[in-house]
């Protein structure tokens, strides 16, 4: 990965402290920086309309729309943004969900090394879904 510009990356999350956690997480990489967080499905699609980042890094559960369908309204709005589902839920409960509705990833929040490592295969053009083979 090139060290040139930063990945812009935006949270979807509803969690303050979570948002807080997972910014601190991805901007430790120097490639990496978030642009902006959103609490809520509606917020994001607001924050990105005029300018699109690399990746959206979203919750599942979301207060009004869920992560899903942001994720699938991402894809249909902005084809070029990359999405990445990071959840409490196990990904074998939502995982080929996710994939169909259009993520690229999905990975548990517990485990930030999978995080990192989640973005960075999405960014490199991989898939990462921990834990659970996808049906394509």
């Amino acid at each position: 990965m090139s060290n040139e510009k930063a990945h812009r990356i935006v949270i979807v999350e509803d969690h303050s402290i979570m948002r807080a956690v997972l910014t601190r997480l991805i901007e430790r990489e120097p490639y990496l920086s978030v642009s902006e967080q959103a609490s809520s499905g509606e917020e994001a699609l607001s924050l990105i309309a005029d300018d699109p980042p690399d990746l959206v890094l979203v919750d599942i559960s979301l207060p009004g729309m869920s992560g899903i369908s942001l994720i699938q309204q991402l894809r249909e709005r902005h084809p070029e943004i990359l999405g990445l589902v990071v959840s409490g839920h196990k990904s074998s409960i939502y995982g080929q969900e996710v994939y169909e509705a259009g993520a690229r990833g999905y990975v548990e929040k517990a485990n930030a090394h999978a995080i990192i490592k989640a973005i960075n295969q999405i960014l490199d053009g991989k898939l990462y879904f921990e834990g659970i083979e996808i049906i394509e």
